[in-house]
């Protein structure tokens, strides 16, 4: 049996929700740094054309522990964010515009939304 399912993104979803319930915002609003950063992290690993397995092994850490970091069941630590800076060649940015993000060393500022994504 086919039904007629409208597709919706998760974006789309929070972006409703975030709408509708301003206590849901604001949550929402204290989590954007960590919901930037995993962003980030598996943009630039899957752009890298990397598992999380690859990107593990040139961290030195285990692929449970990129997977944690991915998922946000781990926040990173100064010294790991400093390793996936070198590995990935890019430079952490925490301002009140973007609150963290990546982007690639020597990138303009004016760039950092688009990469982030």
């Amino acid at each position: 049996m086919k039904t007629n399912r409208k597709e919706i993104t998760h974006e789309q979803v929070v972006a409703e929700l975030e709408a509708a319930d301003p206590a849901f915002s604001h949550e929402c609003e204290k989590l954007r740094p960590q919901y930037e950063f995993r962003s980030a992290l598996i943009g630039y690993r899957i752009a890298a054309g990397w598992t999380q397995r690859d990107l593990a092994e040139r961290l030195g850490m285990t692929q449970s522990v990129v997977a944690r970091l991915e998922s946000g069941a781990r926040l990173p630590t100064v010294g790991n964010l400093h390793r996936i800076a070198a590995v990935l060649g890019v430079e952490f940015i925490v301002s009140p515009e973007c609150a963290l993000s990546l982007r690639p060393i020597g990138q303009p500022a004016n760039e950092i939304r688009a990469m982030a994504r």
